[in-house]
């Protein structure tokens, strides 16, 4: 590869997944003089590991799907024009395939960011009212959208994204999603969660759609929160759609600013939050301060299908705990729950019952 063609590659302004494939056809050429150039690229983002381990996935798999090369994948591309979408995928193998690059270069790409295709429990699929993704138990992923806004969505997670000329929408369906939006002052940033409207003012924010109450919590910058002018096209619960019953005024949210909205859309606490806290999920921590037990339990419960946690009575629900925990390890509290005085624990290989004694 030439320094200019190497130069290219580290200014490309294209999408990282654009990015990948090129890689991918480039390695596997075989031409020594590519490694130097794709270390520096990978090690420029985690993005870029992750994006090039999907790209080398699928080059694979075409492969493996037509073997014999008879299928027109320009057609194909040209047929699925409507529903291209970008697409994450678990790492599987870093090696590439060394062989003459075919016809697959063309459709590389769009295959990339072809609808409908699952990988390990994390799902995307392009419908007409927008793009979906979701995340299953115990599932983090990181999606660069198309305006190059980075959204991280955690465990069990739903949200629908759909770009226009004038707008860019997200409804969270459920779970929890950390935005980190790109500047487009032609294009609004709205994330929509129940009854609750939040707009991106340049800024960095979570949102958590809990089964009472939305919180959202500001890490740079600002939003403004205030009543949807549509119903969630889906709302958390599957039941109806809600909208309050009368447009509230728009709050501003600053950084290191959080708010509980409830399901009318009055919004019933703003607070400082600590960011550190707030985004702890991302390393798969659970931090607690003063958090009642019932809360902890349906944390947990969250992040794994097994042992399932299960607290009885109303005291042993109401105890408020303080610790930081392994989102991943429920055994966990039940350890720091037996050094504690006042709670009996009963084990079963799906599920742990605690009560107070």
């Amino acid at each position: 590869m030439s320094t200019d063609h190497v130069t290219t590659h580290r200014r490309d302004r294209r999408s990282v997944t654009e990015q990948a494939t090129d890689w991918v056809t480039e390695l596997a050429d075989g031409s020594a003089d590519t490694q130097p150039a794709f270390a520096e690229w990978l090690k420029e983002s985690p993005r870029h590991v992750e994006e090039y381990l999907l790209a080398s996935a699928l080059y694979k798999a075409l492969d493996r799907v037509d073997a014999g090369h008879q299928i027109d994948v320009q057609a194909v591309i040209a047929e699925a024009a409507g529903n291209i979408v970008s697409l994450d995928e678990a790492p599987v193998s870093v090696a590439t395939p060394v062989r003459k690059r075919h016809r697959w270069r063309v459709g590389l790409t769009a295959a990339a960011a072809f609808a409908g295709l699952a990988f390990g429990g994390w799902l995307l699929v392009s419908a007409g009212n927008g793009t979906r993704y979701t995340t299953d138990v115990g599932e983090m992923r990181s999606v660069e959208l198309a305006d190059g806004s980075v959204m991280e969505l955690n465990t069990r997670s739903r949200v629908q994204v759909r770009f226009s000329d004038t707008e860019r929408s997200v409804r969270l369906l459920s779970g929890e999603a950390l935005f980190n939006v790109a500047l487009d002052p032609n294009r609004p940033f709205v994330v929509h969660a129940d009854t609750a409207a939040i707009e991106a003012l340049g800024t960095r924010f979570n949102v958590y759609l809990g089964a009472s109450e939305t919180t959202v919590a500001v890490i740079e910058g600002a939003v403004q929160i205030s009543s949807p002018a549509t119903p969630l096209v889906e709302p958390a619960d599957g039941g109806a759609a809600q909208t309050p019953a009368s447009p509230l005024p728009a709050t501003k949210l600053t950084a290191g600013r959080g708010a509980k909205i409830l399901p009318d859309g009055r919004i019933t606490e703003l607070t400082p939050v600590d960011p550190a806290k707030v985004t702890a999920w991302r390393q798969r921590r659970l931090m607690f301060v003063d958090e009642p037990l019932q809360n902890i339990v349906a944390e947990f419960n969250r992040y794994n299908s097994a042992p399932r946690l299960r607290v009885e009575g109303g005291y042993a629900r109401a105890r408020e705990l303080t610790g930081v925990f392994d989102a991943n390890d429920p055994l966990s509290l039940v350890q720091f729950l037996e050094k504690l005085e006042g709670f009996t624990l009963q084990s079963t290989p799906q599920e742990i019952l605690i009560r107070a004694r």
